[in-house]
Order: structure tokens, then sequence, then C-alpha cells
């Protein structure tokens, strides 16, 4: 199925600033969904963006994350 979930993490050092957990739903014809979210309350800075998938047989794949810059 073309189906998944995520849990997505902004992350400092180790400490989780923020969560957002994806519900289950079709993954996009481009692979690539778009998740709009509020930076309120985190103070400008580096963080990491790490992105955790599932998929509709409860399967987690790798963690994939990255830098991310608040201006």
């Amino acid at each position: 199925s073309r189906m998944s979930s995520e849990k997505i993490q902004i992350l400092s050092g180790k400490k989780v600033k923020k969560n957002l957990n994806i519900p289950l739903s079709a993954i996009p014809a481009n692979g690539k969904r778009v998740v709009p979210f509020s930076m309120k309350g985190i103070a400008r800075g580096t963080y990491k963006y790490c992105v955790t998938p599932r998929d509709a047989a409860l399967n987690v794949g790798r963690k994939y994350c990255a830098a991310l810059v608040v201006k």
C-alpha cells in the first residue's frame, strides 16, 4: 500500500523541542509530503529536524535527520 505515517521531532542537542505525529495517509504521487507547522515558542538557532516513517503494517523505517535553522 502507498500509505505511511510519520513522527517528526525538532531537537536541540538531545532535547526534544517539538513533536509532530502525522497520521496514516496516502503518500503523495511525487513521494514528498508537505507538513505545515508552527515554530512558535522555538528560539532562533540551529536545530535538528528528524522524521521517522512507519508504513500501514506498522513497520518503522530509518530515522532521517537534517539541520534546521530558525531565523
